[in-house]
Order: structure tokens, then sequence, then C-alpha cells
């Protein structure tokens, strides 16, 4: 049995400790991204499939509202109100709407699966679970956000790139103490016999305990070391610099990204309703025979595009929320992970 301490006079042990340390965070911090870039595809998942729900419904209440037109087209031009021609517009805005269906349901279908791959799943395991129609998530009444420069540094890139820069300094340090010399206090005991026998006896029980001090002299490769180590420090810190300055603009282009669909968001809620209003118009003076069935058509029309812009709106508005998130580093709410 041999056992050995080394007296840690010039912090070598102490910092090669440092070394180990730091590679065990950046390593945490791979798992802390992994699990962030996870968590952030099955929120966006979730979010495609239920705006592409909320642009099939969209397509469904215009399609029921454009029969209604062109049942009542029909009535009109039975009664000889009206010509075929507003049956004939009636009849292709319908098929028009309804050749809509099919890109909505592969969108459902594609974010069903992808939903499924992330956590797992065969194809089609969620759609039990997923199929039936949901709102898209509210979003939250106000974002803290605070300070950029601060919540960035949650992120595990930056992380795990302060956790090499401090690994690579240690490096250093260990460098530097193998120019000093080293003091270690060595021992050993067992047994020693030419046979099994006389392993039992005390003469053939020996023991050893003595300091060992080693000193370097003209080692020139240990200098070579340092200067190793000190461009690698240097080039640790650049990474550091850069995973830093990247992640600054990220969080701005997705706090810019997110006020900017809010905005359009909020000014396509009042084009809708504008258009909404339209259309109710339209179809009175319709009703009355002051207009024609073009208009009301048009305005139906209208009304169902603007409509399909909002709920992309609405969709592309959780999801940069979800990317403001991710460029955070994931929620703020635990700071301590």
């Amino acid at each position: 049995a041999d056992v050995s301490w080394e007296v840690d006079l010039f912090g070598r042990v102490r910092r090669s400790v440092e070394v180990a340390d730091a590679n065990i965070e950046a390593s945490v911090e791979d798992q802390h991204a992994a699990l962030v870039s996870l968590q952030g595809d099955v929120a966006q998942n979730y979010i495609e499939l239920r705006g592409a729900q909320l642009r099939k419904t969209t397509a469904e209440h215009s399609i029921t509202t454009t029969s209604e037109l062109l049942e009542l087209a029909q009535k009109r031009r039975d009664v000889g109100l009206t010509s075929d021609i507003d049956v004939v517009e009636a009849t292709a805005q319908l098929t028009a709407t309804r050749a809509q269906w099919p890109v909505f349901d592969l969108a459902i279908t594609q974010a069903i699966n992808k939903l499924s791959h992330l956590l797992g799943q065969e194809p089609e395991g969620l759609r039990g679970e997923l199929n039936a129609i949901a709102p898209i998530p509210p979003l939250p009444p106000k974002v803290p956000i605070g300070i950029p420069v601060e919540l960035a540094r949650r992120r595990p890139d930056i992380r795990k790139a302060e956790a090499n820069l401090h690994a690579a300094t240690a490096e250093i340090g260990v460098a530097v103490a193998g120019l000093f010399p080293r003091l270690t206090f060595t021992g050993s005991g067992g047994f020693q016999s030419e046979t099994i026998v006389q392993l039992t006896h005390w003469a053939s029980r020996f023991i050893s305990i003595g300091p060992k001090l080693e000193l370097p002299v003209f080692d020139l490769g240990r200098w070579k070391t340092i200067k190793v180590q000190d461009v690698r420090a240097k080039e640790a810190a650049v990474a550091y610099a850069a995973t830093v300055l990247i992640a600054l603009h990220e969080v701005e282009n997705a706090r810019a990204a997110y006020g900017a669909d809010q905005d359009r968001l909020a000014w396509l809620d009042l084009t809708v309703a504008h258009n909404r209003d339209a259309w109710l118009l339209a179809r009175q003076r319709y009703d009355g025979g002051v207009a024609s069935f073009i208009e009301v058509l048009d305005a139906e029309r209208t009304l169902q595009q603007n409509q399909l812009l909002q709920a992309e709106s609405r969709t592309a508005v959780c999801d940069d929320l979800i990317r403001l998130y991710r460029t955070l580093g994931g929620g703020w709410e635990n700071t301590n992970r």
C-alpha cells in the first residue's frame, strides 16, 4: 500500500482543483444549454400548433359566412332579384376558402409530429391529446426584462465561456507553480517474502515513510508551458467577450421583434374590427338593394384575409416572447436555477 500527500507550498494543487471545478461547471452549462434549447423548441412548436388551429378556425367561420351568402344569392336568383353571376362569385369564394384547409391541416400535423419527436414519442403519438382546438396561451401583461447586460449573463453559453476562462487562468497558476520545488510526504508498507508461508512473519513486514523534494532545474519546457497557457487564457478571454457581445445583440433583437410584432398585432386588431363593421354595412346595403353582391364578397374577402393575418401575428408575438426567453437563458423567475 502506498500513500502520498503533497504540501501545497506554491498553490499548484489549489489551482489544479480550480481547473477541475471550472471544467465541471462548463459541462454543467452544456446540460443547461441543451435543456433551454429543448424547452424552447417544445414551446415554439406548441405555439405553431395552436396558431395553425386558430387559422383553421378563422377559415371555418369564413366558410360558414360565405355559405350563408351563397344560399342568399341562390334564393335571390330564384326569385329574379339577381343573376347567376352572384351565385358563381359566391361559389368561387367558398371553394377558395375551402382550399386553404389542407394547408392548415398539414401545419397542424407537422406541429404535432414535431412535438411527438421532441418528447420522444412516435409520430401522431400526441394526436389524441393535442388534436382538440385550444387557444394560443395569453401573453403576460408585463415582461420584467430588466437590464439585458445582467440577465444575459444567465445564458448557459456565457456561463460556459466564463468557466472556460476561469479554467484557462487557473492553468497558468498550475504552470507557474511547476517552476518551484514540490515537497511530498510518501509512505508505503506491506508484506514481502520468498514464500507464502513466511508472509505472516514479522520479518516479512516492511514500512517506509519519508519526504520527497523535487527541484526543477533548467527545465525550459516548463517556461514554454507557461507561455502556451497564457496564450490559451487570452483566447478564452476573447471568446468570452465575443460570446457576451453576441448575447447582447440577440437579446436586443429579440426585444425589438417582440415590441414590433405587438404593435403590428394591435393595429391588425383595429383593422379587423373595422373590416367587420364594413362587412356588416355591405350586407345591410345588399339586403336593402342599394349595393351589389360583389361589394359584399369583397368585404368578406378582406375581412378573412386580415383575420388570417391577425392569427399569424398573434402566433408571431408568442413566438417572439419564447425567443426572448431563450436569448436570456430561459425563464427569469428562478434566478437560482
